[in-house]
């Protein structure tokens, strides 16, 4: 009952409170939503309706871009690497700073997303791992500022040997971005 209700709500959010939104926005976050649906967070509300304040496709938004990080975390790790994926989550990171779809400590570490994206998104595969922890360090950040809104299960994992070194995945097993096949166990939840 409450995914039903969030599904709803979505609908409304994109709709009736967000003048600005075009439909360019809702194409786009559609298209996304179709590539990262097995991906998505799933927002649960446990609150009155009238106390749920929604923002057009911001939490939506927000998924595509712990989908993309995941994807890169997860190439990484298998010593595999897609610049599509981090031109990928450096615009749906973009679209939410320049649509105003967030704010306080949320936005910022949204921007800092943008940022490190854009600083990997046409390096190398070691390059790539160069710039993860800063990826890791913005992804934290939005984490944090959205706790207990997700239902997706990540865990937060560190590397020892890589200064900064830590990430979040989905997996079980530890899956060392930083390291890939060379060094794949190492690391430990946090």
């Amino acid at each position: 009952m409450s995914l039903t209700l969030v599904l709803a709500l979505g609908l409304v959010g994109c709709g009736a409170d967000n003048d600005e939104a075009t439909s360019d926005d809702h194409a786009a976050h559609e298209d996304g939503a179709k590539k990262h649906k097995s991906k998505a967070i799933k927002i649960k509300v446990d609150k009155d309706f009238d106390d749920v304040k929604v923002t057009c496709c911001g939490h939506e938004r927000l998924d595509q871009v712990l989908g993309e990080y995941l994807d890169i975390q997860k190439n990484l790790a298998a010593d595999t690497f897609k610049p599509g994926d981090a031109y990928a989550l450096e615009g749906h990171a973009k679209s939410i700073v320049d649509g105003g779809m967030t704010s306080g400590d949320a936005l910022t570490a949204t921007q800092a997303m943008v940022t490190a994206a854009g600083a990997i998104k046409d390096a190398d595969l070691e390059g790539t791992r160069a710039g993860f922890a800063d990826l890791s360090s913005a992804m934290q950040g939005i984490v944090e500022a959205r706790k207990g809104q997700g239902s997706t299960e990540i865990a937060l994992v560190e590397c020892p040997m890589e200064k900064g070194g830590i990430w979040y995945q989905t997996d079980a097993e530890i899956k060392n971005p930083y390291y890939g096949s060379e060094m794949l166990g190492c690391g430990a939840f946090k």
